[in-house]
This record gives C-alpha cells, sequence and structure tokens, in this order.
C-alpha cells in the first residue's frame, strides 16, 4: 500500500490517473480482505477526485463542501462548473450523479451515471448509485442486476450480496402482486 499511496500523492496528468485508477481497480478485485479493499478504495477516490486542471478539482472540493454541508443546488452549480471546465471529469459527472439523485431528479441521474461509465466503466460508486436509482424507480431487477455489477468490482464487499438480496425480494414481492 505504501507505493500505491505515494503514488496516488505523485498524480500529475490524466493519463497518470487512468493507469492508477486501473491499477487500484486491479487490485482490488484482486484482494479478499475487505480491510484492504476499504484501504485501496480510499486510495482509489483520492485518484478519482484528481483533475489536471486545478480550477477543475477546485470547483468539485466547492461542491463536495456544499453536498456535505446539505446545499444541494449549490453543490450542483459547483460540479456543472468542473464539467464546464473538463466535460471528461468522470468524478464531476459522479457527484452531479448524486446531487440528481438527493433531488430527485432520477432520469438525470441514471444520464450521469452513464456519463460516469462511460469514462470508468468499473467506477463502483457509480454502479452501486444506479442501483440505488433504480430502487427508488422500482425497477427492483436493474437494481439487483446494477449491485451484481458493483459486486463484480468489489468481490470482498460484505453489503453489496444483502443489496443484491433485497433488491430481488423487492422484485419477489412486486412479481407477486
Amino acid at each position: 500500500l505504501k507505493e500505491l499511496t505515494l503514488a496516488v500523492s505523485r498524480l500529475d496528468s490524466s493519463d497518470s490517473q487512468a493507469t492508477l485508477s486501473n491499477r487500484l481497480l486491479d487490485e482490488i478485485w484482486a484482494t479478499d480482505s475487505e480491510t484492504r479493499t476499504i484501504k485501496l478504495e480510499n486510495l482509489l477516490w483520492k485518484t478519482w477526485y484528481f483533475n489536471e486542471n486545478p480550477l477543475a478539482t477546485q470547483a468539485l472540493q466547492d461542491g463536495m463542501e456544499e453536498l456535505g454541508d446539505g446545499n444541494f443546488r449549490n453543490a450542483k452549480l459547483c460540479f456543472v462548473k468542473a464539467l464546464a471546465i473538463d466535460p471528461q471529469y468522470a468524478e464531476a459527472w459522479n457527484k452531479l450523479a448524486t446531487v440528481d439523485y438527493i433531488l430527485g431528479q432520477y432520469d438525470n441521474s441514471l444520464k450521469e451515471i452513464s456519463e460516469t461509465l462511460e469514462r470508468v466503466p468499473r467506477h463502483f460508486g457509480a454502479l452501486s448509485g444506479r442501483g440505488l436509482v433504480m430502487l427508488k424507480l422500482q425497477r427492483f431487477a436493474d437494481a439487483a442486476e446494477a449491485f451484481r455489477e458493483t459486486q463484480d468490482v468489489l468481490p470482498a464487499s460484505s453489503s453489496l450480496p444483502l443489496d443484491v438480496e433485497y433488491a430481488e425480494a423487492l422484485q419477489s414481492k412486486a412479481d407477486a402482486k
């Protein structure tokens, strides 16, 4: 982990970010330790927050602060600003999807999740977020599938099998009506 932590601290380009992101995702997939997975996830989030343009990074950070304070509309403006600076900024798309989910704008959230996954196909936050949106839309089979896809990326997760089970139980209940 020391080498990976050092690599995260030395990120300097989108190319290095993509390479390191894939390496961390490979490491997460290969481990069967939930503790190691959590440490790798934390490094991965730091990698995903990186952007070559410090103005985009600042807009993302400002949005995350607004989000944390419950100022969802201000957070959304910050994430839109980050995307105006760099439309390829996957984490800005992901955070925008999060805000739209919170605001109940589920169709927008799904589009933004797709934008995130187009840039980072194994983005477990976006994959699980898609599952949460599908639950809200009462598309339970789709939710279960999204959680299974997330589990493919995070096999050591102890909560994802429960998410799949929950979505499948809701689907069974809906089918019984």
